[in-house]
């Protein structure tokens, strides 16, 4: 049974700028409406509009970057201004942002003869790579969290010479990455869950699939509680900031499951996790973003003498 489908979708679009012609008798080529010859483009906008849909409301977060390049088969290749990255974040089925960027073919053809006089490395063909990197972390009553990467790529190749001329070609316009949520997943989480269960606090592996407040014991006798509390969060120091105490604040707060999904959760919105010991036994954890604290609590107890 599908508890959950999600989607992501990216689109380009392009509008060539030509020079005054007697071949298309048009200053402006769209997608589809002619080749592009290099002797009669001076300038190629592209715009590009990302969407994610989600079949059940959630508070969505959407991060994402974009590197841009020029490549030659000769091996080099050399990193471009392009668009800023950015962040976004609200609550519903859909998410969307869009960005645009203005290529100047005088200034790329100038830079590829730069390079090539400067290494001796001439190629027929070089290639501009347009990469966004987009991650989505939703959240919901239904699954819990979804995290979902995306990376639609817009290749643009210039070609000098060969059967049909010199010619720049654009691939990649349309992406779609579609996914869901069964009820099959979640069962096998629940038995992994429990088969796993007595293994987690004594190899301190991970802390995934661990239900709030569990107790575990300490296993050998005179192990000191830093030494268990070190184990059981070795997954989590690359994040982990510890705190005397909690400010006030915060008009949502989400009870987490597990660490885990706390760990996701931060790495998706690039927020720290703060840790406030309660006592010897207990430590909460919260990651705060904005006016949501998504929390969890881990409780250890002592292994009583027989």
């Amino acid at each position: 049974m599908t508890l959950c489908k999600y989607a992501n979708f990216g689109r380009y679009n392009y509008l060539a700028f030509i020079r005054p012609n007697i071949l298309y008798n048009t200053t402006v080529l769209g997608p589809g409406e002619g080749t592009l010859y290099l002797k009669l483009v001076k300038s190629i906008a592209i715009n590009f509009t990302y969407h994610f849909i989600i079949d059940n409301p959630s508070t969505i977060v959407v991060n994402y970057n974009v590197n841009f390049s020029l490549s030659s088969p000769r091996g080099w290749v050399k990193n471009l201004p392009g668009p800023a990255g950015g962040s976004l974040k609200l609550y519903g089925n859909d998410d969307s942002f869009t960005f645009n960027l203005t290529l100047n073919l005088g200034d790329i053809f100038s830079l590829i003869k730069r390079i090539e006089d400067e290494t001796g490395a001439y190629a027929s063909t070089y290639t501009l790579t347009l990469t966004p990197t987009i991650h989505v972390l939703a959240s919901n009553d239904v699954v819990g969290f979804v995290e979902s990467s995306f990376t639609p790529t817009l290749t643009i190749i210039i070609k000098y010479g060969g059967g049909e001329g010199s010619v720049i070609s654009i691939d990649g316009l349309n992406h779609q990455k579609s996914d869901s949520v069964t009820r099959s997943n979640v069962i096998v989480h629940e038995d992994v869950k429990y088969k796993l269960y007595g293994f987690y606090a004594l190899l301190g592996l991970s802390l995934a699939g661990l239900a709030p407040s569990i107790y575990f014991n300490f296993f050998r006798a005179g192990e000191s509680k830093k030494d268990v509390w070190k184990d059981l969060l070795k997954p989590l120091e690359d994040y982990l900031v510890k705190v005397k105490s909690f400010s006030e604040g915060g008009s949502v707060v989400f009870e987490l499951g597990n660490l885990e999904d706390l760990r996701k959760i931060a790495e998706g919105i690039g927020k720290p996790i703060l840790m406030k010991s309660e006592s010897d036994f207990v430590r909460i954890f919260r990651v705060i973003d904005g006016d949501v604290i998504y929390e969890y609590r881990l409780e250890v107890k002592e292994k009583e003498e027989t």
